[in-house]
């Protein structure tokens, strides 16, 4: 073989290589993009979770609050 047949082939399976390498980075690329996604989403649920916790609390210590200043006041 000459040395121009032997690069070819070199370069052609470092090529190949190169090809598999980066499918699988696009494959795990899409796999992590779609557990992020469900993260997301579970985490946008908590965040109104704790919204409505936090509301409720702020209600409450209104109240109670409101509830010593009357006593307080008499």
């Amino acid at each position: 073989m000459s040395k121009v047949s032997e690069h070819r082939e070199f370069v052609t399976s470092s090529l190949v290589k190169i090809k598999t390498d980066i499918e699988h980075i696009k494959e795990n690329s899409a796999r992590v993009e779609k557990h992020l996604d469900n993260l997301n989403g579970r985490v946008r649920k908590n965040e109104n979770a704790i919204s409505w916790i936090r509301g409720i609390g702020v209600t409450f210590a209104f109240i109670i609050s409101t509830i010593i200043g009357f006593f307080m006041k008499e």
